[in-house]
């Protein structure tokens, strides 16, 4: 007898629970966004939370994330990671899906990393070719620093030494890419230091694989590259490698 009392008091806890329940589950919403650097970058493995004790995610390799369960309403959202200065950003949460962006700051040293692991995702052959000494690589404040005022033809042959002594020595002409599209002089005078990613230059087009540059690749008399030539590769700022090559 005792026991069916206790039982039948179980029951109607779990009814009443679950009716408080449903209504939770109905006004709970996802929130998804990205955290990213002033210029853009996601910034990967930040925590981000739902204050004050709500759900919580940490960001991936191109600074996305997902909240969930999120009552609607008015929340406090902090996102925080080693280095950089913690964000507190209030969002209005409504029925349906919703997208936010958190930007943080960072030291001028820490950005420059944050920029370079971003890259990584969005140029993994030009960081292939880094990591095996395959031409010259710049980016970040270095390259700032050398094209402060844009991109000239000369300064840019000028700052590589053995392209420089290739261009001399070879006769062959200088061959100009952005983003894997020819390119001329003139249209590397009209980039802005501000919207590039990064910069490869090659004293050859040996080891150097790009749909454009294995287009081209062949004898000057059939109108082809030959490996002779002077390479400038310019990549634009979220511009993304397409699969070329098994890479």
């Amino acid at each position: 007898m005792r026991a069916r009392r206790v039982m039948r008091i179980a029951g109607r806890l779990v009814i009443v629970g679950a009716a408080l329940a449903v209504p939770m589950l109905l006004s709970a919403q996802e929130v998804t966004g990205r955290v990213v650097t002033p210029d853009g970058f996601g910034i990967v493995g930040v925590e981000v939370q739902v204050l004050p004790s709500g759900p919580r995610a940490t960001t991936d390799s191109g600074g996305r994330f997902v909240l969930w369960p999120v009552d609607t309403g008015s929340h406090l959202v902090r996102a925080r990671r080693i280095g950089f200065s913690p964000s507190e950003t209030t969002i209005r949460v409504r029925k349906g899906s919703q997208s936010i962006v958190i930007t943080l700051q960072a030291n001028a040293a820490l950005l420059d990393t944050v920029r370079s692991q971003a890259l990584q995702f969005e140029l993994p052959r030009a960081f292939d070719r880094r990591a095996h000494g395959i031409g010259s690589m710049e980016l970040g404040r270095d390259l700032i620093a050398k094209f402060p005022d844009g991109f000239p033809l000369t300064e840019m042959i000028a700052f590589d030494f053995k392209l420089a002594h290739q261009v001399r020595a070879s006769g062959c002409p200088v061959k100009i890419l952005v983003d894997d599209d020819s390119a001329d002089a003139g249209m590397l005078d009209q980039i802005k230091p501000e919207g590039v990613a990064a910069v490869e230059t090659f004293n050859s087009l040996d080891f150097v694989h790009e749909p454009t540059v294995d287009a081209h690749r062949g004898p000057p008399d059939m109108g082809g590259w030959p490996e002779c030539t002077p390479l400038i590769l310019v990549w634009l700022k979220g511009y993304k490698q397409p699969r070329w090559a098994g890479r």
